[in-house]
């Protein structure tokens, strides 16, 4: 009895989930400028959007977008140090589940204006963090302090909270 429950439950999470996901990608093709060239990290979230334009990617890696089509995807961050980058590059990003942010970008950051990163999370998401910051966890202590802040995170269509970010210790 309490497993056919539980089962719906979890269920019924997964289609909210779903439905905050696909509103996050449809906030975002509103206001992504065709005209920049767009890194977009993994996560769920992410593969919404990518989905949305009809994007398809490995599940794995990193995909940069320009002018709504993928130029490369199943990229590493080592494959990212080796290509131009222009000061239109925007990144997109999702925390991941143990709050942290941008451990995987460590190098790029240096090239990415902070108002160039956008992060998404369904509220689900933000939920499990139970208020505390999400962490920025590169290898550089210096880049965590400079990351750290409020950022706004698109939660669904049209709709952002702002969360505190902070240097990991």
């Amino acid at each position: 009895m309490y497993e056919d429950h539980d089962y719906k439950v979890l269920k019924d999470l997964q289609e909210i989930n779903d439905l905050y996901r696909n509103s996050i990608a449809q906030d975002f093709l509103e206001i992504m400028d065709k005209d920049s060239t767009y890194i977009f990290g993994e996560g769920e979230e992410i593969e919404a959007i990518l989905d949305k334009i009809e994007l398809k990617r490995p599940i794995k890696g990193l995909s940069i977008v320009k002018n709504g089509k993928i130029i490369a995807s199943n990229l590493k961050l080592k494959d990212l140090e080796k290509l131009t980058l222009d000061d239109n590059l925007k990144l997109v990003i999702c925390p991941k589940n143990d709050g942290t942010i941008f451990q995987e970008f460590s190098r790029m950051l240096n090239h990415i204006k902070k108002e160039n990163i956008s992060i998404l999370a369904t509220p689900l998401r933000l939920e499990r963090m139970r208020g505390r910051a999400l962490i920025v966890k590169t290898d550089d202590e210096e880049l965590n302090v400079l990351l750290s802040g409020f950022y706004k995170v698109i939660t669904s269509y049209r709709r952002k909270a702002i969360y505190s970010i902070t240097a990991s210790k």
